[in-house]
């Protein structure tokens, strides 16, 4: 039977074409189903992704100007930073002068506000290599309150340090970085320049720097972000030690930043009065080797 043939007999039997229209449709409702599916999986996963095209551009072209911005900006800075870095934190010789002033001018706050007595002669020990960097032993003795230890070990821990974001781990420079992106990601050129900052000037003196910054990132995320690291990191010690007659006398003397130093060994003795210790410390100097230069 030709296919004319087929047509022309179901057109003359309504049953048989409900028969077969049922059929049809039953055999139709599997593909149907995948079609809805296929719809609201395009609904829900495709057309957002699309929707978010236009935020994705608008976020890239943030993010180069962002690092076009960040690069100029190291430009800049760069410069006198490595000069601080070469002439003061890692010279090529110790200059053991400028050391034994900072720690004389250490003393004499420490004595003018009645935290620590005698200080012994500071002896200079032999260089050895570490880490291909010239470290030379240097050891005292000095008679101190509980307060004025936690002074000196606060200082030493700064020792070296150049710019604000030396004096953050990188855990906390991430913490803030994360949250300065979540927020504005252009805003993190500002805080790359606060990381920048001078240790010293913003210790001095830290709200222009908070609000250069806070301008460029106000969201209140990070506002908490950067007070909590503020008021958790050395930048806190910093602040204490540098805004008090210790930073005018550094800036009169003009001893910061200083060479850098660790801690190799230290000893809190009692001493014969109440609260009073003597502190005996070993310290390790570092400088860079002639051929490092």
């Amino acid at each position: 039977m030709t296919l004319s043939g087929i047509v022309r007999r179901l057109s003359r039997s309504p049953l048989l074409l409900f028969i077969l229209g049922a059929l049809c449709l039953g055999a139709s409702e599997p593909l149907i189903t995948l079609h809805l599916q296929t719809l609201r999986e395009v609904q829900t996963d495709v057309l957002p992704r699309v929707a978010r095209i236009p935020e994705l551009e608008q976020r890239l072209a943030i993010l180069k100007e962002q690092a076009e911005l960040s690069e100029l900006d190291a430009l800049l800075r760069t410069g006198s930073q490595s000069e601080n870095v070469r002439v003061f934190v890692l010279p090529t010789e110790p200059d053991l002068d400028r050391l034994l002033a900072a720690f004389n001018v250490l003393h004499a706050d420490l004595v003018g506000r009645s935290l620590a007595g005698s200080l012994s002669e500071i002896q200079i020990g032999e260089a050895t290599v570490v880490d291909d960097l010239r470290a030379q032993p240097v050891t005292l003795d000095l008679a101190v309150r509980g307060r004025g230890a936690d002074i000196v070990f606060r200082w030493l821990r700064l020792a070296g340090f150049v710019t604000v974001g030396d004096a953050l781990t990188k855990e906390e420079m991430h913490y803030l970085v994360r949250t300065a992106e979540e927020e504005n990601p252009a805003g993190v050129v500002a805080l790359e320049q606060f990381f920048a900052t001078d240790l010293f000037a913003y210790a001095r003196e830290p709200r222009p720097f908070q609000e250069q910054l806070k301008r460029s990132l106000v969201g209140p995320a990070f506002l908490r972000a950067l007070q909590s690291t503020e008021e958790t990191s050395l930048l806190r010690d910093a602040r204490e030690l540098f805004q008090s007659g210790l930073g005018d006398a550094f800036d009169r003397s003009r001893l910061w930043p200083m060479q850098f130093i660790t801690v190799r060994d230290a000893e809190l003795k009692p001493g014969k009065a109440e609260d009073w210790y003597t502190l005996n410390l070993t310290l390790q100097l570092y400088s860079r080797q002639p051929s490092a230069a």
